[in-house]
């Protein structure tokens, strides 16, 4: 719903005596309202569930507006997506900007609140029980160039429309699927070791060894250093000829790592 935000304290003379006239309830209008009175039309509000399943509701969501509301309070009805041709469906715990149209409350696409594209939950809230961070934390963006149009998906597909990105003239079109598969798997100890057992290496440069691993059409090289053994990264291709690859440095094993690294920070709404 609007709101309006008082972000300073108004300091007013009361030492004035008399009647008050039409130009003084003017000057008090204008200094409450106009000056410092911030009007917003729509307020951000957190996923309290999103009734994807329900085909009668599909995509709607139950949320609290962040500013209006306290915890326990809810928005009363249904709050449909904005757009019926695009929608990105929230997840429980994130925050969406809500307006109200004809009477209909209606929802935009998540907050970027942690430039993250698998999730960004506001920090303290629980999810719905289904899509985890630690499931999903692999998937990133797709990389672009100037003037791209970039669809991300939260698990890990998406479709770039973007150019030849030298003389930024040719069209090219690049769709990706199963981005975080490949690592979750390739940093699975025993699923490498049983991979690689039945495979031949090969030495390259004298540098590295490589094994190559078939996954469902698609094509793996995974690259070990020569004297420590230690998994440096690996190269995907799909059946479309996509090829992404991975590097990893400053390896350290056996470090203790503070807990506290990974836990999200509580979001504040100021």
């Amino acid at each position: 719903m609007a709101y309006r935000n008082n972000p300073s304290i108004l300091n007013r003379d009361v030492s004035k005596t008399g009647l008050t006239s039409p130009s003084d309830v003017y000057d008090i209008i204008v200094d409450n309202i106009e000056q410092i009175s911030e009007f917003y039309e729509f307020e951000p509000a957190i996923v309290i569930e999103s009734k994807i399943p329900n085909y009668d509701y599909y995509g709607t969501i139950r949320a609290r507006f962040v500013y209006s509301q306290s915890e326990g309070d809810e928005i009363d009805g249904i709050i449909k997506p904005l757009s019926p041709h695009i929608t990105v469906y929230p997840l429980k715990g994130e925050v969406v900007n809500i307006a109200k149209h004809g009477g209909q409350y209606y929802y935009y696409n998540p907050l970027n609140l942690r430039n993250q594209v698998n999730m960004n939950r506001a920090g303290g809230e629980l999810g719905e029980g289904l899509v985890f961070p630690k499931r999903t934390s692999l998937n990133r963006r797709l990389a672009p160039n100037q003037g791209d149009l970039v669809l991300n998906g939260r698990f890990g597909q998406g479709i770039k429309f973007g150019s030849d990105a030298e003389d930024y003239k040719h069209p090219n079109i690049k769709i990706v699927n199963k981005q975080s598969v490949y690592a979750q798997q390739l940093l699975d100890k025993d699923y490498l070791i049983k991979e690689i057992e039945s495979l031949e290496g090969r030495n390259v440069d004298n540098k590295y060894y490589n094994f190559t691993i078939l996954n469902n059409n698609n094509k793996i090289n995974i690259f070990f250093n020569n004297k420590n053994y230690n998994l440096i990264g690996w190269q995907t291709e799909d059946i479309y000829q996509n090829l992404a690859i991975t590097f990893i440095s400053k390896i350290k094993t056996n470090q203790k790592i503070d807990k506290k690294i990974f836990e999200i920070p509580k979001m504040k709404m100021n």
